[in-house]
C-alpha cells in the first residue's frame, strides 16, 4: 500500500557534497526508500551539511530540491534547485 502512494518525501541531516551527493550518517536505507517512491523529493540542510560526507550515499546532489540557510561555497550554486532561505 505504502509503495502505491506517490508522496514528497522531506529528508533532513543529510550530508552533501559536490562530488559525492547526498550522504546520511544513519537510516540511509529509509532515506533511499523514502527517496525513490516519492514524487519530488525535498531536502531541508543548514549549511554546516555542505562539504561534510557521512558514510552512506543517498542520491545524487540533482536528485532532489535542497533548502539551506545559507549557501558559502559556490560551487553548489550551479545547482539550480539549492536555494537559499
Amino acid at each position: 500500500m505504502l509503495a502505491e502512494l506517490r508522496m514528497e518525501a522531506i529528508l533532513a541531516e543529510l550530508d552533501m557534497d559536490v562530488k559525492r551527493g547526498l550522504h546520511t550518517p544513519e537510516k540511509q536505507r529509509i532515506a533511499r526508500y523514502a527517496a525513490a517512491h516519492a514524487r519530488e523529493t525535498w531536502v531541508l540542510a543548514d549549511s554546516s551539511k555542505f562539504g561534510a560526507v557521512a558514510a552512506a550515499s543517498v542520491l545524487p546532489l540533482n536528485g532532489a530540491r535542497i533548502v539551506t540557510d545559507r549557501l558559502d561555497d559556490r560551487r553548489y550554486s550551479e545547482y539550480p534547485d539549492i536555494k537559499e532561505v
